[in-house]
């Protein structure tokens, strides 16, 4: 579901589809060892279009996103809403089977779309110190799906050693 797409000429996005039935897919980062005493920082460019529609009692949001971290090599998550609010738009909806049900996301579409927006989430000095994980997670359900999350120019601030590698 994730895959390296290129946007226009040479540049290339992570590109994470709203996939027309159940899944749970996760772009990882390597383990990032943020600096002690300095303020870690999530930036990227992003937008996205997942499935929602327009019910009797309301919008209903079926599919989205979330950003996660953990500070245990991946033995468990916190959102990022933990530390930053993320600009999640709502509530994915309990009725459909989608794995992040209930949860707060990133929903509908991005408020520029089909344009990009700038993502800055300073997280804080909290993490700082320690070796995590941020992984751009997607919940769809047993239904339709749709353009899905496109995230460009990822960078990471306070970073006391560089990272390579990212898991698809």
């Amino acid at each position: 579901i994730w895959t390296r797409a290129e946007t226009v000429a040479p540049n290339h996005a992570w590109r994470g589809v709203d996939y027309g039935a159940p899944s749970d897919t996760q772009l990882v980062s390597p383990p990032l060892q943020v600096a002690s005493g300095k303020s870690f920082v999530i930036k990227f460019d992003h937008r996205f279009k997942f499935e929602a529609a327009d019910e009797e009692e309301g919008r209903v949001f079926y599919d989205g996103a979330v950003i996660e971290i953990s500070e245990d090599n991946g033995g468990s998550w916190k959102d990022v809403a933990t530390y930053k609010d993320p600009g999640y738009g709502g509530k994915i909806t309990d009725v459909s089977g989608n794995p992040l049900a209930g949860k707060m996301a990133m929903v509908d579409d991005n408020p520029s779309w089909p344009k990009t927006d700038a993502v800055r989430l300073d997280l804080g000095s909290k993490l700082g110190g320690k070796t995590v994980k941020v992984r751009f997670r997607i919940g769809t359900d047993q239904a339709a799906g749709d353009f899905g999350w496109e995230i460009d120019n990822l960078a990471f601030e306070a970073l006391s050693v560089g990272a390579i590698g990212w898991v698809a």
